[in-house]
C-alpha cells in the first residue's frame, strides 16, 4: 500500500485514484473498477468488464453503488473527516449488462442531513435527469466514452454544491446514484445515508490485481474474504448488500426482469478475515406479482450485521399457473 501525501483530504485522494495511483480497496482492486471523475460532491466510476455473474438480484450494483455514493460525499469533506454508510438502497430498473461488459454509474452529493446543499431540492432533481439524459444520448453516439463525457457534463455545474456542504462530524449526509449500461440503459437508481465521522488516518491506496472471479468466496458457504474487503479491513458494504439481495431473490424466485427495491441497514461490520458469514431470509408475502421479504446477515459470531427488506414486483405469471395461486407459500 502507498499513501498519496500525508494527511491527505478525501478528494485528494480520490483524485489521486482518478489519475490511476491505485484503488481505494481490496474489492475495488479485486473488480478492475476505474474512477474516472471526482469533484466535490460528484463521482462518476466504472467496472470496465463486469464478473460472472454469481449474485442474482443486484449483483454487483450496490457495490459499485457504494463507491460512487461513498465518493460523492467524501470529496466534499474537510481533512480530518470520513464517513460510515447506515443505509442504502438499490431500486433495479433492469437486468444486469453479460459478464465481460461495462457498468457506468454516476453518483451525486444531495445534502447534509438529507438536504439540498447550496440549491434547491427541484435544480438537484433537474441535474440528476440532465446528466442521465446526457449520458443515455451520449452513449448512443460515441459508446462508453460519450456516456462518461455526457455523465460528467451533465453534472459537473453543480459541483459548488458539495463545496458548500459543510458537513461536520456527527452529521449525516445523503448521495444518490444513477447506474447503467454502457449504451446508456438504465440499470438501477441506488441511494445512501452516511454518518460523518471523525478520521485520524486514511489515504493508503491498493494495488492488488485484478480478480476474474471476485465473488467466488460468496458460494453456499458465505466467506468473508479479503479480496471483499473495504479500505478499513471490513467486508464492504455494498459487497454485503449483495449478499443479502441474492439470497433475497433465490428465497423468493425472483427472475432478472423483476422490478425490484432492496434496503439494506448496516448494523455492525464484518471483518473481512475468511470466516464464514449467514443469512437468513423470511418471505413475508408470495403473491402471483407481489413479493416481500427480510433477511438478516450475521458474522461468524452470530451477530446480526445487516438487516435488510426487498420488494419485488414480478413479471406476469405462466398461464399454468392456475389463477389466485401463490408462487411461495
Amino acid at each position: 500500500m502507498t499513501a498519496p501525501e500525508a494527511s491527505p483530504s478525501a478528494l485528494a485522494v480520490l483524485r489521486a485514484v482518478a489519475r490511476g495511483a491505485g484503488s481505494l480497496a481490496p474489492v475495488h482492486a479485486a473488480l478492475g473498477t476505474v474512477l474516472d471523475t471526482v469533484e466535490p460532491g460528484l463521482a462518476v466510476a466504472r467496472v470496465p468488464r463486469l464478473p460472472p455473474h454469481r449474485l442474482r438480484g443486484p449483483g454487483v450494483v450496490p457495490v459499485l453503488g457504494d463507491l460512487v455514493l461513498s465518493a460523492a460525499i467524501t470529496s466534499s469533506l474537510a481533512a480530518g473527516l470520513r464517513i460510515s454508510t447506515l443505509t442504502l438502497h438499490t431500486a433495479m430498473l433492469g437486468p444486469l449488462p453479460p459478464p465481460g461488459a461495462a457498468l457506468v454509474a454516476r453518483a451525486e452529493l444531495v445534502g447534509p442531513g438529507g438536504t439540498a446543499a447550496g440549491g434547491t431540492a427541484d435544480a438537484a432533481a433537474d441535474g440528476v435527469a440532465g446528466a442521465t439524459a446526457g449520458a443515455s444520448a451520449a452513449a448512443a453516439a460515441g459508446g462508453l466514452g460519450g456516456a462518461l463525457a455526457g455523465a460528467v457534463a451533465g453534472g459537473l455545474g453543480r459541483a459548488s454544491m458539495g463545496e458548500s456542504a459543510g458537513a461536520v462530524a456527527g452529521a449525516t449526509a445523503v448521495s444518490r446514484a444513477e447506474v447503467y449500461a454502457a449504451d446508456g440503459r438504465p440499470v438501477a437508481q441506488v441511494g445512501a445515508r452516511c454518518a460523518v465521522l471523525p478520521s485520524t488516518g486514511g489515504g493508503e491506496l491498493f494495488h492488488d490485481p485484478v480478480d476474474p472471479d471476485p465473488f467466488a468466496a460468496l458460494g453456499p458457504e458465505l466467506r468473508a474474504a479479503a479480496t471483499l474487503a473495504n479500505s478499513a479491513g471490513g467486508v464492504q458494504g455494498g459487497v454485503l448488500a449483495a449478499v443479502v439481495g441474492h439470497r433475497i431473490a433465490e428465497a423468493i424466485g425472483a427472475p432478472d426482469a423483476a422490478a425490484c427495491d432492496y434496503d439494506v441497514t448496516f448494523v455492525r461490520g464484518v471483518a473481512a478475515d475468511g470466516t464464514g458469514m449467514a443469512v437468513d431470509v423470511e418471505v413475508r408475502h408470495g403473491g402471483r406479482r407481489l413479493v416481500a421479504a427480510d433477511a438478516r446477515l450475521r458474522d461468524s459470531r452470530g451477530r446480526v450485521a445487516v438487516i435488510a427488506s426487498a420488494a419485488c414486483w414480478l413479471p406476469p405469471p405462466s398461464p399454468h399457473i392456475p389463477d389466485g395461486e401463490s408462487r411461495n407459500p
